[in-house]
């Protein structure tokens, strides 16, 4: 497989599928991956990253690949679209400063670990399934760099939960303390950029989202909030659920909960670990900092990260004749023109 070295910044390797049988099944039923699919689909990928002349170098090892293929269902256009979409949003407009800068080793985003903005439960919910909890209240909204430093902390955990393959197939909870967020968490970027970077992100980041729960939603964001569940995608918006309190959260057994919110692990464990895990991949993380495309094979549509342009696969014609003589800079960002962008 030498041949595949001079594009991919991993080794380029043989899969053999190594999980447990229930995940091998759970696999087969709600993803069609079978032995057979999955040796196609990988050596089709490969195949096409080496004949491509927009992609220049990335990962080619087979659980990264295989990422793209879990959260596609194996459609392998669609995980082809995804794969690239991911490495062209990273040196677009609205990638650059934090996708291409996945590194945790600063003052600013230290402190966002150390104060818990972010961490993993350390038992799964009753399906299996990898729990992220977040408290983005404690972030300060008047920090020059809070925004990337958010971006980026994030980025680096999903790259986390995705090196799992168990969770390439579970999926994962999102469980959210929205206690003491205010109207300036929502100003730290602009609604275009914030809009833009959630519509690609959806269509890029291949975590398969189980469900959404936010808890402690203050009256004072409603509008806001049904504004952003306005603009998900149909699918998102029917996992995604709200509580007044953690009294009225079922979802995940209390003692599963931090300490500080009537469990048994304090969220300083849950923190110290996540540093540990974020150590221990760091090499992997930065490894993706060199993925390179070649940006003048695209529309501008598609590096400004245009929700229109994500309507058309990049493996087709069809959307460098639709967008090569656009010019979209300029927009102001109202929600009017949100809505049709």
């Amino acid at each position: 497989m030498s041949k595949h070295y001079n594009k991919s910044i991993t080794p380029v390797d043989e899969y053999k599928f190594h999980l447990c049988n229930e995940l091998e099944v759970m696999a087969k039923e709600e993803l069609r991956e079978t032995n057979e699919m999955r040796k196609h689909a990988i050596k089709a990928m490969r195949e096409w990253i080496m004949k491509s002349d927009r992609i220049l170098i990335t990962r080619m090892d087979a659980k990264y690949l295989l990422r793209f293929l879990r959260f596609r269902k194996f459609s392998v256009p669609m995980a082809m679209e995804a794969l690239e979409r991911y490495l062209v949003i990273k040196q677009g407009k609205y990638g650059m400063g934090w996708l291409d800068n996945l590194d945790y080793d600063k003052p600013s985003i230290l402190k966002l670990i150390d104060d818990g903005f972010v961490f993993f439960l350390p038992q799964r919910d009753f399906m299996g399934r990898k729990i992220i909890f977040y408290r983005p209240g404690v972030a300060d909204p008047k920090s020059p760099s809070v925004g990337y430093d958010v971006l980026i902390l994030l980025s680096l955990v999903y790259e986390l939960v995705l090196e799992d393959e168990e969770n390439q197939i579970r999926g994962v909870i999102h469980l959210a303390d929205a206690q003491n967020i205010r109207m300036p968490h929502f100003t730290v970027f602009s609604p275009q950029y914030s809009f833009r970077v959630g519509k690609n992100t959806e269509k890029t980041l291949a975590l398969r989202h189980k469900a959404f729960h936010i808890v402690n939603v203050h009256k004072s964001i409603n509008l806001i909030s049904d504004f952003i569940m306005s603009h998900m995608g149909e699918k998102l918006r029917k996992r995604t659920h709200m509580y007044s309190s953690f009294d009225d959260f079922k979802a995940i057994e209390r003692k599963n909960l931090p300490l500080e919110y009537g469990g048994t692990t304090s969220m300083r464990t849950m923190i110290e670990s996540l540093k540990k895990e974020l150590a221990d991949n760091q090499k992997i993380s930065m490894l993706l900092n060199q993925t390179r495309v070649n940006v003048d094979k695209y529309p501008k549509a598609v590096l400004e990260g245009s929700v229109k342009s994500l309507k058309y696969l990049l493996n087709s014609s069809e959307i460098y004749e639709k967008f090569k003589n656009q010019d979209i800079y300029g927009l102001q960002g109202s929600f009017r023109k949100l809505e049709i962008d």
